[in-house]
């Protein structure tokens, strides 16, 4: 049987330090039907050497001018063949079992369109793991609620980008996909896109780790809550919404206290992809439960 394809981008920029680790966390895992797609805005720090090494395992990469690392990504995942995707900043790296356990996931439940890590993993410049643990569940309303804008008083954290991944036909059907919108906040104004077609779904196991460094561009942290709050904003004027949520919205309850309230009302829809066991208490396969999370 054919292994499912899986498409990964690594956009990169002057990121010699990480470049490699990166591209070995992603290769050294041996995944059958591999295509790894290279994006590199044309540094000049030795990043383009360590590609050179691994050209003959990189279906593809460039090097040269780009208009950012959100258009680099887009470029990638555009010229991506696979049925899964996803892509990786050449600071983060794959756990050993990523691309084995989203092959099954997406392999086995075919209604999954996109898949999130419920188990954020920190590494340190040093490669030392810091930080991780179980995030609260994803779901569509939470989202729309402003609950996973990162900082906010009432968050509940952040969809984690780097284990994230979805199938090509749901980006295909994604347009526009990256705007000058959210230059910082890109990968959270796509989430945006993606609920209006599809459901999330949640997988309690670390699957990436980031590597927390001075450096890296999420460092600015207001400008992505702002860039966040504006995707909202506009997500939240197409958006139908309940019509008992309407109804309150129309005598004056304002956001805030209208959140608060319909959270403990009623309950977010999660969809949770769990593991099955046989009689003896071997994994068997995935199936989806659906939760109710207040």
């Amino acid at each position: 049987m054919v292994a499912l394809k899986i498409s990964i981008v690594v956009p990169s920029f002057n990121q010699v330090r990480w470049l490699r680790g990166c591209i070995e966390s992603i290769l050294s895992q041996n995944y059958a039907n591999l295509e790894l797609i290279v994006m590199d805005g044309g540094s000049t720090d030795g990043s383009v050497e360590i590609i050179e090494s691994y050209a003959d395992r990189i279906s593809y990469w460039q090097s040269q001018p780009d208009g950012g690392q959100y258009c680099a990504i887009e470029d990638g995942l555009n010229r991506a063949t696979g049925e899964v995707l996803g892509w990786l900043n050449a600071d983060d790296l794959y756990l050993p079992w990523t691309l084995r356990t989203i092959a099954s996931v997406f392999s086995q439940l075919p209604e999954v369109e996109w898949l999130t890590s419920n188990s954020p993993m920190i590494t340190s410049a040093g490669g030392i793991a810091f930080a991780g643990g179980i995030c609260r569940v994803v779901s569509k309303d939470a989202f729309l609620d402003g609950l996973y804008v990162p900082g906010a008083s009432n968050s509940l954290g952040v969809i984690v980008q780097e284990g994230t991944f979805w199938r090509r036909s749901l980006w295909e059907r994604t347009m526009p996909r990256f705007t000058t919108v959210a230059p910082l906040a890109g990968d959270f104004e796509l989430w945006s896109r993606f609920f209006k077609t599809a459901d999330i779904h949640n997988l309690a196991l670390p699957l990436a780790a980031m590597t927390r460094h001075r450096e890296q561009r999420s460092n600015a942290a207001e400008n992505y809550r702002e860039e966040a709050k504006r995707v909202l904003c506009d997500c939240r004027k197409e958006e139908w919404r309940s019509p008992w949520r309407a109804g309150l919205a129309r005598f004056g309850f304002p956001r805030r206290t209208l959140r608060g309230l319909t959270r403990r009302i009623c309950a977010y829809q999660v969809n949770a992809v769990e593991p099955v066991y046989d009689s003896q208490g071997y994994f068997e396969r995935w199936r989806i439960k659906t939760l109710a999370v207040w």
